[in-house]
């Protein structure tokens, strides 16, 4: 339920191609609630990203990021800043996961 609940959310406001912020235990469950769904999970941002071995790439937030419908920041405590200083690097939308569930 919880995967139809977030993925027809995703569909409905057109965020088809993702982006995660932060590859903790709530970014590694998006990710996974999301596989074979319509929902395009492109990559993880991290700032370990070089520790990180993933099925799907993993950027530093200092590197250049693709282009994605949103980036969903699961670090919750942190979002404020995060948001911050991904407004300054890209144009994508940047959410809150709070804020879809």
């Amino acid at each position: 339920e919880e995967k139809d609940f977030l993925e027809k959310r995703l569909i409905l406001e057109n965020h088809m191609k993702i982006a995660v912020y932060g590859y903790g235990i709530l970014g590694r469950r998006l990710i996974r609630e999301l596989e074979g769904s319509q929902i395009e999970r492109k990559y993880y941002i991290d700032r370990n990203a070089l520790k990180i071995q993933a099925d799907i790439p993993v950027f530093m937030d200092t590197e250049d990021l693709p282009e994605v419908d949103v980036i969903i920041v699961t670090v919750v405590s942190q979002f404020c800043e995060i948001k911050s200083m991904l407004n300054k690097k890209v144009k994508y939308l940047v959410v809150n996961i709070e804020d879809l569930l």
